[in-house]
C-alpha cells in the first residue's frame, strides 16, 4: 500500500485499493447472507407445507363437508322413500282387504235381495 504522506497518493489509494476493514465487513455480510439463505432454505419446506395445509383446510374441508351433508340428505331421502313404499304397501293391503269385504257384503246383499224377491214374488 502507498503511504498517505502525499496528498495525491491518498486519493489514488481510495480508488484503487480495498481497505482491510471493508474486506472484513464484506466477509461478515457474506456470512450473514449465507446464514440467512440457509435459514430460508430450511424453513421453505415447513412454510410451504403450512400453506398447502391451510389452503386445504380453507378450500377442501368445506367441499368435503358439503359432500357429507349431501350424502346424509340422500340417505334420508332413501329412508323416506322406503318408509313411503312401506306405507303404500300397507295401504294396498288394507284396500285389498276392504275389497274382499265389499265383495263378501255384495254377495250377501244379492243373496238377501234374491230371498226378498222370492218372498215378495
Amino acid at each position: 500500500m502507498l503511504s498517505e504522506s502525499s496528498g495525491g497518493a491518498g486519493s489514488q489509494r481510495d480508488s484503487r485499493y480495498v481497505d482491510a476493514d471493508e474486506i472484513v465487513d464484506n466477509q461478515q455480510a457474506l456470512k450473514a447472507l449465507d446464514g440467512f439463505i440457509d435459514r430460508l432454505q430450511s424453513s421453505a419446506r415447513p412454510v410451504s407445507t403450512g400453506l398447502v395445509e391451510s389452503a386445504q383446510a380453507a378450500i377442501l374441508d368445506p367441499v368435503d363437508q358439503s359432500i357429507q351433508d349431501q350424502r346424509r340428505l340422500i340417505r334420508q331421502i332413501q329412508d323416506d322413500l322406503r318408509q313411503t313404499e312401506a306405507q303404500q304397501q300397507d295401504t294396498r293391503d288394507a284396500l285389498a282387504a276392504q275389497k274382499e269385504r265389499v265383495a263378501a257384503l255384495r254377495g250377501r246383499y244379492e243373496a238377501l235381495m234374491g230371498e226378498i224377491e222370492a218372498l215378495a214374488g
